[in-house]
């Protein structure tokens, strides 16, 4: 039987391969980040060149939105305005429950610059979700970090000529930041997570399951072991900023719908999440960047990333998060075919692609050997 043994995305510890840290990375690092940088650059000239073509209904009132706030309008107010206009030839963007409001988490934000620097702006959120790929793989296996970066590129270049103002594409780096901490750093993953849900609000699913994965982690370079004769309190202390991260969630979106109400416009109804008119194409399409989805690039990345997350759970904390949180939120995805709810979880495990190849090869290669042996006169 031929075992696998490979270091996970990001390295290794003394005690064998664990959580992060491993061996510095030679050339195929270097290749990685100035790839990264690349991508970032054509991310930038992507939008630049669009010159607003493709432009949606929600993307220009998020504009109008930010315009009437750089010049002093307050976010609610700005919204309400906004939201009575017609945009792009459409009837107004009336909206019909608190859901359609963003929370102002990213508005604030985005109002301190000018407007001619909006498409620039997008070098952040793209840059730094890059980086965090680079840092979560690691450096081993060779070449996996490069080849998480080339396969981030085929979502981050299909998505930001058109998606420059929404918050899924600014939490993006939130979340994956919050990955790579969680390896090391677990409240301040909590914090990054708690801007993460702050900026998007659904992506409060994000701090549940950190929840989860740091109550049932045990690796002792991170929590010492619990104190069996108390195991309870001990507990409490590890899910302490995390609670308290949810707590903080709850009273900022119950002050958020306080004045989302305000915005909404009197007798009108959102169309419900769940269009059954939309067909399997559309929704599969939302799915992954371009038309065809299988078998795509983008439809075998994603596979062998989950698989990859699967072979290092049990000695990775961050493979353990992306396993519980990017399933959902693709699913979720499928569900309401909301394609710009890609950036929130595509990129999530493509450092685990390289590793997701490597089983599968090894997988491939252990059943025609054994088929060899048994056969063999």
């Amino acid at each position: 039987m031929m075992r696998l043994r490979y270091q996970n995305a990001g390295g290794g510890s003394k005690g064998g391969v664990r959580n992060g840290g491993g061996s510095k990375g030679g050339g195929e690092q270097v290749v990685a980040w100035v790839a990264a940088v690349g991508v970032t650059i054509l991310a930038v000239w992507a939008g630049l060149s669009s010159a607003g073509a493709g432009l949606d209904i929600d993307e220009a009132l998020y504009r109008s939105v930010v315009s009437d706030m750089h010049a002093g309008t307050g976010y609610y107010d700005a919204l309400r305005q906004g939201a009575d206009q017609p945009w792009l030839g459409q009837l107004p963007r009336q909206l019909g429950h608190v859901w359609a409001v963003r929370p102002p988490t990213a508005y604030l934000v985005w109002q301190l610059a000018e407007p001619d620097a909006w498409r620039w702006l997008v070098a952040m959120p793209v840059g730094a979700s890059l980086a965090a790929l680079v840092v979560l793989t690691g450096s081993r296996p060779r070449w996996g970090a490069a080849i998480a970066v080339a396969l981030a590129s085929l979502w981050v270049l299909r998505f930001t000529p058109h998606l420059y103002l929404h918050t899924e594409l600014w939490a993006m780096p939130l979340l994956l930041w919050g990955a790579v901490l969680l390896r090391r750093r677990p409240t301040v993953a909590a914090g990054l997570l708690f801007a993460a849900a702050l900026t998007r609000e659904m992506l409060v699913v994000g701090l549940v399951v950190g929840l989860v994965v740091v109550l049932t982690d045990r690796d002792p370079e991170i929590h010492p072991p619990i104190d069996l004769a108390h195991p309870w309190a001990e507990r409490l202390r590890l899910a302490a900023p995390w609670l308290v991260a949810l707590a903080g969630w709850g009273v900022a979106l119950a002050m958020h719908t306080h004045h989302a109400v305000e915005t909404l416009t009197p007798g009108v109804t959102d169309p419900p999440f769940w269009n059954a008119a939309l067909g399997a194409d559309y929704r599969l399409g939302a799915f992954f960047p371009g038309q065809s989805w299988f078998p795509s690039v983008p439809f075998l990345a994603f596979v062998l990333g989950l698989a990859g997350t699967w072979g290092a759970r049990r000695t990775d904390t961050s493979a353990r998060f992306v396993l519980l949180f990017c399933p959902a939120l693709a699913v979720a995805t499928v569900v309401v075919a909301r394609p710009y709810w890609q950036p929130m979880w595509a990129l999530l495990p493509l450092p685990w692609v390289a590793i997701g190849s490597l089983r599968v090869v090894a997988g491939v290669r252990s059943r025609t050997a054994g088929s060899l042996a048994v056969t063999r006169p």
